[in-house]
């Protein structure tokens, strides 16, 4: 953003479309033969996954398929966001601990709503009964759901922080006297660094026959 828009009134262009029915979106387009996914995701923030049984949904009407990690073959690591490159590493000397991310969870689930299956219909309903009819088995593991936890000796390894939505409420501010010495304090923090999705996107591809 440029500093000519710091204080302007910019007059936004697409609102008339919308405020008149006229928007188009993802799911406005309707190519032929298009198919639809919907993503079953965890409920644990963290467990190992004992068995997925998708024998069922994969037979329902009108599902083309029934994904999980084990039956796509070549899944590699969501490449990692918000890393310092490594001039900025070494200068300030600290280190970024993570653990690899898949598309689809991979033995184990460590957030609620990390995608497990993914379910390939001819239209979103008949993709959405089909999640349904998915089992998974799951297996809880300890969680830590705050920086403390985290650090407490015993807990090793980046998998075994969890965020949650309760892990903190709002800021809270004191109405005491000033201390008349120093003070230390951990208030918890509301926010929340996790792969829960915040925003809703979409997208819709395909392949033409020359990339068959």
């Amino acid at each position: 953003m440029g500093a000519k828009y710091v204080g302007a009134i910019v007059r936004r262009q697409e609102d008339p479309r919308y405020l008149t029915g006229r928007g188009r979106f993802v799911d406005d387009l309707a190519p032929a033969g298009c198919l639809h996914a919907a993503v079953l995701r965890s409920l644990h923030a963290h467990a190992r996954i004992a068995a997925i049984r998708a024998g069922a949904a994969r037979a329902w009407p009108g599902v083309a398929a029934v994904f999980t990690f084990d039956n796509l073959t070549g899944l590699r690591p969501i490449p990692e966001a918000g890393v310092a490159p490594p001039p900025l590493k070494a200068r300030v000397g600290f280190q970024l601990r993570s653990a690899q991310q898949y598309p689809l969870a991979r033995d184990k689930v460590r957030y609620v709503g990390e995608p497990v299956a993914v379910v390939v219909a001819d239209d979103r309903y008949a993709a959405e009964d089909a999640l349904g009819l998915i089992g998974v088995a799951y297996e809880p593991l300890p969680v830590c759901a705050s920086v403390a936890d985290a650090l407490a000796p015993g807990a090793t390894g980046p998998e075994r922080a969890a965020s949650r939505g309760a892990a903190g409420g709002p800021s809270r501010r004191s109405t005491a006297a000033p201390a008349s010495r120093p003070t230390r304090a951990s208030p918890p923090t509301p926010r929340i660094a996790s792969g829960s999705p915040g925003r809703n996107r979409a997208a819709n591809g395909g392949r033409t026959p020359a990339s068959w």
